[in-house]
């Protein structure tokens, strides 16, 4: 099970400002991996009385996570300090005021941030968001998967131990599921999962 415990009944919603919860999960097993939640905290960070014509909604994430792989497949970890921002807050078929939920559907979402762990095989890696990546959640270019919404903007430095930096850039905010790595000044483009 995955349980959500909240520490605000004045700031009750994920939408109001002082929001704040942690996540934690008990056995949870997929497809025989098990994931351990060390610390998931969510805190939304945008100021009281807030305008939304000219503030956005933003929420700070922290994450301690382990996947211990199924079948003796090694353990995968990471932590990640990350901004979430609602960047169409002032769309009003988004964000509806603090009494009504937000249409997610809708959204176009910011994360900034960075993270760093060890892959199943105990290699260790860093990542660092250098552009805001941005999700446009009316964005599903995979047909096959319409609940699918890719990064369709920004930069991601990945740097696995001992190797050159990745370079990852999703694009220039297109629909779609191309994307650009970089590795020692040479381009690779790819076609995201």
């Amino acid at each position: 099970s995955i349980v959500i415990h909240y520490s605000s009944n004045t700031a009750p919603y994920y939408r109001d400002p002082g929001f704040s919860c942690s996540i934690n999960a008990y056995n949870y097993v997929v497809d025989g991996n098990a994931i351990t939640i060390n610390q998931k905290t969510i805190t939304n960070t945008t100021p009281a009385n807030f305008n939304s014509a000219n503030t956005n909604l933003t929420w700070s994430v922290a994450d301690n996570i382990s996947i211990a792989k199924a079948n003796g497949g090694g353990t995968i970890s990471f932590t990640a300090n990350r901004t979430r921002t609602l960047l169409n807050t002032s769309d009003a078929n988004v964000y509806h005021g603090s009494a009504s939920a937000i249409s997610w559907n809708l959204a176009r979402i910011g994360l900034t941030g960075n993270a760093s762990g060890t892959t199943a095989h105990g290699n260790s890696f860093t990542a660092a968001i250098t552009n805001q990546l941005v999700r446009d959640m009316s964005c599903s270019p995979d047909v096959n998967h319409p609940g699918h919404h890719p990064f369709i903007m920004g930069t991601i430095d990945f740097t696995p131990s001992g190797k050159a930096m990745r370079i990852i850039d999703f694009g220039n905010g297109s629909c779609d599921l191309n994307a650009t790595v970089t590795i020692n000044n040479v381009s690779h483009s790819i076609t995201l999962p």
